[in-house]
Order: C-alpha cells, then sequence, then structure tokens
C-alpha cells in the first residue's frame, strides 16, 4: 500500500498535483479574537507560529498579507504541515522542538486526538483526572518517540532568520510555555504582540503555570489583555514600553 502511494504521489508531483487530507475537527473554537489581536495581526510584519500542528492557520495569515514561520515539533505532522503549506509562497515550517536547553533529549508524548495535544508532559489531573475540564472528551497519550530539543535563539541564528520580521507571536506549546520563553529572551525584543495557550490547572503534569508566564513575559515589558477566567485559554499579550 505505502509502494502504490509513492507511485501515485510521484504522478501527480510531475504533473503538479497533490493529494490533501482534510481533517474535519472534532469541535469549534467559537471564542472571538479580541479587537486589540485583529489590531496586532493587521499591524504586524509577520507571524511566527510556535506549535504548528497542522497549519490550519495558514488561510488566515495569508489573507491578512503576512508572511510566516511555522515550528512543529512532531516529525510525522511536520510532513503533513509542509504538505499543506505548499500553496503558500511566503510560509516557511520547521521542524523543532522548541526549549530552554539546546540538544537535550526529551520523551514526546503523542496524544490521541491527531497528536494535537502531544507534549514533553503527560496529561494532568484536568483532563485525566475526576475533575476533567473537558467532560465530554478521553484525551489519552498513545505513544511517545524520543525528541533533541533547541532554544528559539538559537535557531533564529543558526538559520539566518531575521526575527525582526517576525513581529507577533503565536504559541500553542502544550504546557511548555515558560520553558520556550525561556529559550528566546533575545527574540522577545523584536517581537510586539503574543498569543499563547496557557493553563491555569494541572491540564499537563508539571506543566508551566500561567504566574510562571506572566511573571516571565511582564520583565519583557508584555502584559495581558485579561487574566484568564479558565483553566485553560489563549492569552493576548502586548508590549508595552512605557509601563
Amino acid at each position: 500500500m505505502n509502494f502504490l502511494k509513492k507511485i501515485i504521489k510521484n504522478i501527480l508531483k510531475k504533473n503538479n498535483l497533490r493529494l490533501e487530507k482534510i481533517v474535519i475537527p472534532r469541535e469549534y473554537n467559537l471564542t472571538s479574537p479580541s479587537k486589540d489581536l485583529v489590531s496586532s495581526m493587521t499591524e504586524c510584519k509577520g507571524i511566527l507560529h510556535v506549535g504548528a500542528h497542522r497549519g490550519s492557520e495558514a488561510p488566515i495569515y495569508e489573507w491578512f498579507g503576512k508572511k510566516a514561520i511555522w515550528i512543529e515539533a512532531n516529525p510525522k505532522i511536520f510532513l503533513a504541515l509542509k504538505d499543506n503549506l505548499i500553496k503558500y509562497k511566503f510560509q516557511n515550517a520547521y521542524c523543532e522542538l522548541m526549549l530552554n536547553e539546546i540538544g537535550k533529549e526529551y520523551e514526546f508524548h503523542i496524544s490521541n486526538n491527531d497528536g494535537a495535544s502531544s507534549s514533553i508532559f503527560n496529561f494532568g489531573d484536568l483532563v485525566v483526572g475526576e475533575n476533567k475540564f473537558w467532560k465530554n472528551r478521553e484525551f489519552k497519550m498513545v505513544n511517545s518517540i524520543k525528541i533533541k530539543s533547541n532554544t528559539l535563539d538559537n535557531f533564529i541564528k543558526a538559520n539566518d532568520i531575521n526575527i525582526e520580521n517576525y513581529d507577533h507571536w503565536i504559541v500553542d506549546v502544550q504546557g511548555s510555555e515558560f520553558q520556550f520563553f525561556q529559550g528566546a529572551s533575545k527574540s522577545l525584543n523584536y517581537c510586539n504582540s503574543i498569543n499563547v495557550e496557557i493553563s491555569k490547572g494541572e491540564i499537563y503534569e508539571g506543566g508551566s503555570k500561567w504566574s510562571d508566564v506572566k511573571n516571565f513575559l511582564e520583565k519583557y515589558k508584555f502584559y495581558p489583555e485579561k487574566e484568564p477566567n479558565k483553566a485553560h485559554m489563549d492569552i493576548f499579550f502586548k508590549k508595552i514600553k512605557n509601563k
């Protein structure tokens, strides 16, 4: 079967065609984006999206006319991400596990929801315990692979990327937000706004705490639009230099 797939792909490639897998989400996020987030998307030079998964937001970035860098840790999902970005000339993908150390090997746990919740951490009590945040969903880790980490600062330098051109960040790194930002301390100086997924409770066992993420970003003059009112949600940060 795999041999047949390769033959079909080669035939399509020679004719500038490709197969595209359509992944239908099981649920929708109906939360409207804030005015500040929309404004940042409009005014930014470009977007850095860490925790890319399959790149479902790519058409939005294209609509806004923004170039984008996508970073995904899972090698298998990364291949699908690259395929999905073929049609977007100014969007590029990289396979990296972005943390606060260079070259450290981690056990990367793969989740059962198409790998969307994969993490260096196992699920915590708010996912698999009695007081689950998602009452009607059954999440679990179904596999694990070994991946070596990198830092954003080292990645930017090694790939000769001008990070000033990517001044709006989307950070969706499944419990390792604090570690990611620690490894991005130099690059943060060129960022103007961040939309980051955070957890107040233990979504991931031993994962980043909201207070740690908030306190760290405030050192770089990033302030949250609001305090989180849920155990797990996106929070928008804006750089305010004179505060």
